[in-house]
């Protein structure tokens, strides 16, 4: 559930062996993709206590993590855990998008391709269209390969549920009829965006 993240971190940047840097370097390189922090640092306070910093190229200022937005506080474990899991990991994840901008979501695709592997399965429950068409050409760049990649749409019926399973081809292309409401949208406001602007 992500509430021992931080201190998987700490634990990581304390014990500093080879493998913990490199770990670490993933993650603080996930959160730059984000557009969130140049720089991501902890310091100690105590024996039990940490303390979360970053900062930004734009801003010579220095900020700690609670004061650094929302949408950082809640991409952080998800970023720990897909750099910090065990070997035969399942790792379940709820919108991991909220809070991110259109371009973080996008971004968050990217690196959750980063991180699949072999030994770990990455379930995503998401509502970015985002999210969904950069995972599609991360399949098309060849970084991930369709056969790894399996997109489930969740449709209401009158008397319960509906799994739908969309397969994607080797170009990333949906090989089924995506569910009305999904991926059409932006071109159909944008039909209606300049309807309405004409007739005004």
């Amino acid at each position: 559930r992500g509430e021992i993240a931080l201190q998987n971190y700490s634990t990581l940047a304390e014990r500093g062996k080879k493998d913990d840097k490199k770990v670490l370097n993933s993650i603080n390189k996930a959160l730059f993709k984000l557009g969130f922090f140049d720089e991501f640092r902890i310091r100690k306070y105590g024996k039990r206590y940490y303390e979360f910093w970053s900062s930004h190229s734009s801003s010579n200022m220095k900020a700690n993590l609670a004061d650094s937005g929302f949408g950082a506080s809640q991409v952080l474990p998800v970023l720990i855990a897909l750099y910090t899991s065990v070997p035969n990991s399942t790792l379940l994840f709820e919108q991991p998008e909220i809070h991110l901008h259109p371009a973080a979501q996008a971004e968050l695709g990217s690196i959750l391709v980063d991180a699949c592997s072999d030994d770990k399965r990455i379930i995503v429950e998401t509502h970015s269209e985002n999210l969904l068409l950069r995972i599609q050409t991360e399949i098309a760049k060849g970084n991930i390969s369709n056969n790894d990649v399996i997109f489930h749409y969740i449709q209401l019926k009158r008397y319960g549920h509906k799994v739908i399973q969309t397969p994607l081809d080797e170009k990333g292309k949906l090989t089924k009829k995506w569910p009305k409401g999904f991926f059409e949208e932006g071109f159909i406001e944008s039909k209606k965006l300049s309807k309405a602007r004409r007739n005004k």
